[in-house]
């Protein structure tokens, strides 16, 4: 047994100078470690902090882009909304000229002279109006070609346009009298 307690004690605490030296050399590593690790977060750090002063310019520039195009966004609704107006304005200015004609028979091969001729004729038939072709701006059938197998006994209505709003309104007065 004595040998065992002598090679115990060789292992630990024989030499105080060694045992000292052991101790500053892990008292030097535990610093030295330290320092690194304190260098590394610090560097960590301001790589975090420049990250973050990156982001946040990068967000502030964002933002007043955002504020920029909210601005336009803003403008560019109130200008569609007169656009709108105006465009409303001009349906309804165009159609004050229009008449709808509903019955008169439709020509298989129809040109616009012989389309406008059946208008004059109807109306100077049935209302008793004198019509002349230079009052009429323009004339079509509305709606979708009848093909020659089906039937439909007055065709399609014809819409004309007059040059005139008053002769228009004549024409209205006239059609609704009994």
């Amino acid at each position: 047994m004595p040998t065992e307690s002598r090679a115990r004690s060789n292992t630990k605490g024989d030499n105080p100078s060694t045992d000292f030296n052991l101790k500053e050399a892990m008292d030097e590593l535990k610093a030295g470690i330290l320092l690194e690790m304190k260098a590394q977060h610090k560097e960590t750090l301001t790589v975090m902090d420049n990250r973050l002063l990156e982001i946040n310019d990068k967000l502030e520039n964002v933002t007043g882009r955002m504020a920029e195009i909210e601005k336009e966004n803003s403008y560019l609704r109130k200008r569609l909304q007169q656009i709108e107006e105006i465009n409303e304005n001009s349906d309804q200015n165009s159609r004050k000229y229009n008449l709808i004609i509903y019955g008169l028979k439709e020509e298989f091969e129809e040109n616009s002279t012989q389309r406008e001729e059946v208008i004059i004729d109807f109306i100077a038939t049935n209302l008793k109006l004198t019509l002349a072709e230079n009052e009429i701006d323009k004339s079509y059938r509305l709606g979708k070609r009848i093909t020659s197998g089906s039937q439909n006994q007055g065709g399609r209505p014809i819409l004309v346009r007059l040059i005139s709003q008053k002769k228009r309104n004549s024409i209205l007065i006239e059609g609704k009298k009994p």
